[in-house]
């Protein structure tokens, strides 16, 4: 059937339910495991705490007009695009964290640096030959690494139940959660650089749609958009 060997799991024949037919069912189970990808980083935004009131007036406060004048298209959007972001970073509370798939859900930065710890701590133990004065820091760490992932995956578990239990969760939690705890991934989880660099691999290849924006239209969009925040219309949230 196959020259992949390494591709199969397990293989076996399943006896026919009805006696009288003389074909049995050939079962084979295929492995179809998508690695993970390299770690990569990511900011994480917390938008919830972010001052809306704040970035606001820091809207009102630029003279837009005179900022994009004697501006092209291109550079009314590339000045606008860093002002943006300036504000946002100054008033919205983020961080850079390593992203790895590798690492189970209730794993967290606490946990990491425990575990770092103990390893730490273990290999100097080693490298001095165990010495038996020694034995018992390495036994009080690992200990208390045991607590700090053991209370990691009590408040993963809580977390998870208090937000099932909510009235305001939807079915697409319940699935996620539900797939996760199967690892079932509907695609491969390509990090943020690498499908941008896939992405200019396919349409450069076929391109999907073309897209032509005059300078009008740009500085007319951007009007809009701070015309919304001039006038209170736009709620950040």
């Amino acid at each position: 059937m196959t020259n992949k060997l390494q591709f199969i799991v397990h293989s076996g024949v399943i006896p026919s339910p009805d006696p009288r037919c003389k074909h049995q069912i050939v079962n084979v189970l295929i492995n179809f495991s998508v690695p993970c990808p390299p770690p990569y980083k990511r900011t994480i935004w917390q938008y919830k705490a972010a001052d809306s009131e704040k970035i606001k007036q820091e809207f009102r406060n630029i003279n837009w007009f005179e900022l994009f004048m004697d501006k092209s298209a291109d550079d009314i959007v590339s000045v606008f695009n860093s002002k943006f972001l300036d504000i946002m970073k100054q008033h919205i509370p983020h961080n850079l964290v390593t992203i790895n798939e590798r690492d189970a859900p209730w794993i967290t930065p606490q946990v990491k640096t425990a575990i770092k710890r103990n390893h730490r701590t273990y290999n100097n133990w080693v490298a001095r030959g165990k010495p038996s004065e020694g034995k018992a820091n390495v036994k009080k760490i690992q200990k208390e690494t045991d607590v700090v992932i053991s209370e990691a995956k009590v408040n993963y578990h809580n977390s998870i139940e208090e937000k099932l239990c909510a009235s305001s969760s939807g079915c697409n939690l319940f699935w996620s959660v539900i797939n996760r705890m199967i690892d079932k991934k509907k695609n491969c989880n390509i990090p943020p650089s690498l499908k941008i660099m896939f992405s200019s691999h396919v349409l450069k290849k076929k391109p999907v749609f073309s897209m032509n924006i005059s300078h009008h239209n740009v500085a007319l969009l951007i009007m809009v958009v701070l015309s919304l925040f001039s006038t209170r219309k736009l709620w950040l949230h």
